[in-house]
């Protein structure tokens, strides 16, 4: 995990989303309280803001412990959304069963599929009704389009699935981006893009899986891209690296089959600085010391060397 919020943090988007299952909580007794904290510490690795949703694995009912009023404590809700620019972000708790629907016994849960409860069902609606956003996105744990009938141990399938795949379509959503099942996927349904990532580091479940993260490019108000190989293949990690020979000089391998535009931050003294290999940015500073940050090309299959000078 610390070595795929690293390479997020080189490609510096505007913000992260993550579809839930942050936490395990089924082994040991008591052990939401240690997982929900050592994530959070995880989390601020980032160095752009992060949004949460829940995933199953967050929610367990447990002897002594809710996984859901555990995320509430350090996250906050459990769905609400956000507007960046005129895009319109919507995160949904759709590991939203009933407490005892969420119970877990002798690290067994009872359901570990989709649901979306009325109430929920409702906001979404409401939420939809009163955006006017250029670009309407969604982030869950369980994508909508697949039942999650075999995800329970009574059969009991993704409740309210056909009444969010119709306020989906009827509300013009453009992109719907989900997890849960540990492998890539698209498809494009009715006008909306279906996205599911797979994980940055559990276990993987297709054959041509791997460890990653997914990068969505918007241009001039319309998605711009979304996949780093066609048709449906997210970024691999442990391909990106870097590291400091010196406060001024940055080595930068870039093992991935394209070429990435990444971010540095330089801590210098305070000054004025050229860059070799780069854009500056951005410099902050007070009266001793000066961030300065590089935006660099990185071509794909190579090492670049990246270094800010005095002037």
């Amino acid at each position: 995990m610390k070595r795929c919020i690293d390479e997020v943090n080189l490609l510096h988007p505007d913000f992260v989303l993550i579809s839930g299952d942050l936490v395990y909580g089924q082994l040991y007794p008591f052990e939401y309280s240690r997982e929900y904290k050592k994530c959070y510490e995880l989390i601020q690795r980032f160095d752009v803001p992060t949004f949460l949703a829940p995933g199953n694995h967050d929610g367990y009912r447990r002897i002594g412990e809710d996984g859901l009023e555990i995320w509430k404590e350090y996250f906050g809700p459990l769905y609400y959304s956000f507007d960046y620019g005129n895009y319109h972000f919507m995160a949904i708790n759709s590991y939203d069963w009933l407490e005892f629907l969420r119970l877990s016994f002798f690290f067994i849960p009872l359901n570990w599929g989709g649901s979306i409860r009325d109430e929920q069902l409702g906001w979404i609606e409401k939420d939809l009704q009163n955006t006017n956003s250029n670009l309407t996105f969604m982030f869950l744990h369980h994508n909508p389009l697949w039942d999650t009938k075999s995800d329970s141990l009574f059969g009991i399938s993704y409740n309210n699935r056909e009444e969010f795949l119709s306020l989906i379509d009827n509300n013009n959503v453009d992109m719907v981006l989900a997890g849960h099942v540990h492998y890539d996927s698209v498809n494009v349904t009715n006008n909306t893009t279906f996205i599911t990532t797979t994980t940055p580091g559990s276990a993987i479940r297709a054959e041509d899986g791997y460890w990653g993260f997914r990068k969505v490019e918007i241009r001039n108000g319309k998605i711009f891209s979304y996949n780093y190989k066609e048709p449906k293949y997210s970024i691999p990690t442990y391909k990106l690296s870097y590291h400091f020979k010196n406060p001024y000089t940055v080595i930068a391998k870039n093992d991935l089959e394209k070429d990435m535009n990444v971010t540095f931050k330089f801590l210098v003294p305070k000054g004025q600085y050229t860059v070799e290999n780069g854009q500056l940015i951005m410099q902050r500073e007070d009266d001793i010391r000066a961030e300065i940050y590089v935006q660099s090309e990185l071509e794909k299959k190579n090492v670049n060397i990246i270094k800010i000078k005095p002037v």
